[in-house]
C-alpha cells in the first residue's frame, strides 16, 4: 500500500544527474512482499518508520528495524528484501530511488566502505526533509537542479554522516573498555594516565577526552576511585593494618594514604572502619 509517490524532474537537464528520481512511502504486511536486484541499474535507499522488514546479501539477514535503513545499487544481484513471514506487524518505510550512472558510482564507494546498513538518530533532518514532500503525493514534482541535487547528496551524505558517527560510538566503547580493563589489571598500586595511554597506543589527550566525555571522570580520577573503593575494602573485609593497606595502594607513607583517603570520602581509615559502609565510597 503506498502512502504517497513522487517523480521529481528537473527544470534544467544536465548531464550526469539522475535521469529520474522517485520518492514514496509505503506499507507491506503480506510475505508475498520480496525483492530481488539486479534488474536495473541505479540506486536505491530505503529507511524504516515502524514494524521490521529484512535485507539479504550473500544468505546474511539483517533486521530492518525502526530508524533502520539500507542502501543498495540496483545491478547487485546478490541482494534481496522483503517482509518476514515472522512479523505480526506491518512493515511502513520511506524510500528514494533514482537512475544515473554517476551516483550510483559514488553510492557504490560509500557502500563498499560502510556497507548496506545505516542506523539515524532521531530526527534525522533528511528523514524529516523527504516527510515534508508528501504533500506533493502523485505528482511530478519540478525541482531546480539545486534543489533535485540536495536530495541526491543529501541522501549520499547521510549515509557516510550516519556510519562514521556509529564508528566515534565504537571506538568510544573500545576506548572506555580497555581503560578499565587496565586500571583493573593494575590494582591495588595503581597505574598512571599516561601509561593507560602507553597500552592502548594511543594519545593520553585522546584517551582523556574520549573517557570524560563518556563517563563524566577524567582517566585520573577513576584510577584514584578505583583505587579507593579497593582500600575501602580491605578496610572492611580484611584484619590488615592500614599502614599494609596504604603500601598495597601504592602510598609511600601511611599518612599520605590517610590524607588521600580522607579527601577521596570525607572519613579516615580509622573511622570508615569502624562505622563506613563501602557502597558509601562511591
Amino acid at each position: 500500500m503506498y502512502h504517497f509517490c513522487i517523480d521529481f524532474q528537473m527544470s534544467r537537464f544536465i548531464r550526469s544527474f539522475p535521469t529520474t528520481l522517485r520518492l514514496a512511502m509505503e506499507t507491506q504486511f503480506s510475505s508475498d512482499y520480496h525483492c530481488m536486484c539486479g534488474s536495473r541499474h541505479g540506486g536505491l535507499f530505503v529507511y524504516t518508520l515502524e514494524g521490521r522488514g529484512v535485507f539479504r546479501k550473500n544468505g546474511k539477514e539483517y533486521a530492518l528495524l525502526p530508524g533502520t535503513a539500507y542502501a543498495l545499487c540496483g545491478s547487485d544481484e546478490r541482494i534481496e528484501y522483503y517482509y518476514p513471514e515472522d512479523s505480526s506487524e506491518p512493515w511502513k518505510f520511506m524510500w528514494i530511488a533514482f537512475e544515473g550512472e554517476l551516483f550510483e558510482t559514488i553510492l557504490s564507494g560509500i557502500i563498499e566502505t560502510y556497507g548496506h546498513i545505516y542506523k539515524y538518530r532521531k530526527k534525522h533532518p533528511l528523514i524529516e526533509k523527504l516527510m515534508t514532500y508528501q504533500a506533493y503525493s502523485k505528482t511530478e514534482t519540478i525541482l531546480s537542479p539545486d534543489e533535485y541535487g540536495k536530495i541526491i547528496y543529501g541522501v549520499l551524505n547521510s549515509l557516510a554522516e550516519s556510519s562514521e558517527r556509529g564508528l566515534r560510538r565504537e571506538e568510544s566503547h573500545d576506548i572506555i573498555s580497555l581503560v578499565k580493563r587496565a586500571v583493573a589489571e593494575s590494582l591495588p598500586s595503581g597505574i598512571s594516565p599516561d601509561e593507560v595511554a602507553g597500552k592502548l597506543g594511543i594519545s593520553r589527550e585522546h584517551m582523556g577526552r574520549v573517557f570524560k566525555e563518556s563517563c563524566g571522570l577524567t582517566v585520573i580520577e577513576y584510577i584514584l576511585r578505583q583505587k579507593m573503593f579497593y582500600a575501602s575494602y580491605l578496610l572492611k573485609e580484611s584484619k590488615r593494618s592500614i599502614k599494609e593497606i596504604a603500601g598495597e595502594c601504592g602510598y609511600e607513607t601511611e599518612s599520605n594514604f590517610c590524607r588521600a583517603f580522607k579527601t577521596y570520602s570525607g572519613d579516615t581509615p580509622r573511622s570508615f572502619r569502624l562505622r563506613g559502609s563501602i557502597h558509601s565510597i562511591y
